[in-house]
């Protein structure tokens, strides 16, 4: 073909903007690149397009369609997928390194001259699809909007394979449609159902896989409590667990930490300036920024309870005195409240926001905890921060399904769409399962705390329903 790659842009549902990049010479296109047509003068020459961007396997499945437009009563095309290195003079599926459903026979070809047989021929006004299936190997096609069956299993990833469509006769023509082009009516067959499903499924697998050391998962989920101030559920889960209680003294300082917590979230700022000096000498001395950021958010709680303009400035005059460039900025924020009559309503509302007060009180734990040598997150947030990264790296690697991980969902508990068939039974820990084979009309799992999500995650034996 003449036309060159920068006219042959399609958008595609996986790979972000994908073009017909590769064609052979007797095929055209046209109708804003959607139509391509065979423009040859023999039925004994056959032609393939193929499109320059390679199918993403992080996206777990990949779906086009094409509509036939024209060939015949009886035309000879084929739609499948293919390798960098198939020939574009050749049928998909009559190459080493491609796949075809050919229209004439209803065969199936696999990388030969010969086909088996698959599923009923299609011809001039049919819409057929292409769904490669990344999570389990297969490659599976829909006739008008209804799935004819698998083609092919045993998928291997010796290279990338991409989109193709093949015609044999003069004239032959077919609209491709990747998914997002928003011209073209929408998709025939709703991929998304398919792909809701695979998600599902896979984090189903997630869940069954068990930890390589339950003791370590254990230890996590222990941590975590600890590291949260629940005392009561740490002791507990410790004792369920076969884990080392902790001591009077670990149990105090857990205690203390909680009520200076409480305290600032109750908005209770000086008396927990006052009695971290006291428990904690040198504690906020060593970190005057955290000490000024707790008297700023009394100067605001000064207003948020109604006290005068006058009182509320000269507490600023003798007590927020900014320790560096940062706090400076925070004290303009916190002094340009004294403006408004009425600071809540004003432009300047945001400061009074109370999420301010958990914030900072999260700060003081986090600084407790530094202060006794010991670390400021939790080692379960840790892992949690590591499962994103790991995630985005996954993705970035193209691997398989990749990219319908998602570590929230995980955490939280699965959202099971409405006729999705949940086949396997699933064992989070012992006495919670998930039923077998049952169609959802609504969520199967029922959300989950944050301990019961890191638990089912994360921990096997004993049952973490006991602690």
């Amino acid at each position: 073909s003449t036309q060159s790659t920068g006219d042959r842009r399609l958008t595609a549902m996986s790979a972000g903007r994908m073009s017909w990049g590769h064609c052979s010479h007797l095929i055209s296109l046209s109708h804003h690149n959607m139509v391509a047509t065979h423009t040859g003068s023999t039925s004994t020459h056959p032609g393939s397009v193929r499109a320059i961007a390679p199918i993403a396997p992080s996206d777990g499945l990949f779906y086009f369609e094409i509509r036939v437009l024209a060939g015949g009563s009886a035309p000879k095309m084929a739609i499948g997928v293919c390798t960098s290195r198939s020939p574009l003079n050749r049928l998909p599926g009559c190459s080493a390194g491609s796949f075809g459903w050919h229209s004439e026979t209803g065969q199936h070809f696999a990388g030969s001259n010969s086909g088996a047989g698959f599923g009923p021929c299609w011809g001039v006004n049919d819409v057929v699809g292409c769904v490669v299936n990344f999570m389990d190997g297969t490659i599976s096609y829909t006739k008008n909007g209804i799935p004819v069956g698998v083609g092919h299993t045993g998928l291997g990833f010796d290279g990338p394979l991409y989109a193709v469509v093949g015609m044999r006769t003069p004239t032959e023509a077919v609209q491709v449609n990747f998914g997002q082009a928003t011209e073209l009516a929408p998709l025939a067959y709703q991929v998304g159902s398919l792909q809701r499903e695979a998600k599902v499924l896979l984090h189903q697998k997630i869940r069954e896989m068990s930890p390589t050391s339950n003791r370590g998962s254990a230890r996590l989920v222990f941590d975590y409590l600890v590291q949260h101030g629940h005392v009561e559920a740490a002791q507990a889960f410790a004792d369920e667990a076969g884990l080392p209680a902790l001591s009077p003294a670990e149990v105090r300082e857990v205690r203390v930490r909680g009520e200076l917590v409480a305290m600032v979230q109750q908005a209770q700022l000086l008396e927990a300036i006052t009695q971290t000096d006291s428990l904690f000498p040198q504690l906020l001395d060593q970190r005057p920024w955290l000490r000024f950021s707790l008297k700023a958010q009394h100067f605001v709680e000064m207003l948020r309870a109604g006290d005068s303009t006058l009182k509320a400035a000269q507490f600023a005059q003798e007590h927020l005195s900014p320790p560096n460039p940062a706090a400076k900025q925070r004290l303009n924020q916190v002094l340009a409240l004294l403006a408004y009559p009425d600071p809540s309503s004003s432009p300047m509302a945001w400061l009074m926001d109370r999420t301010d007060l958990v914030t900072l009180s999260e700060s003081l734990s986090c600084a407790i905890l530094e202060f006794n040598g010991k670390p400021a997150q939790a080692k379960l947030d840790t892992v949690c921060r590591h499962a994103f990264v790991l995630s985005e790296e996954l993705v970035d690697s193209r691997v398989a399904g990749a990219g319908m991980l998602d570590v929230l969902e995980l955490v939280n508990g699965p959202t099971i769409p409405p006729g999705v068939q949940v086949h396997e039974k699933t064992e989070c820990a012992e006495n919670v399962t998930v039923p077998t084979s049952h169609t959802t009309q609504q969520r199967v799992l029922e959300p989950m705390t944050t301990s019961d999500s890191v638990s089912c995650l994360l921990y096997t034996s004993p049952s973490p329903r006991d602690s």
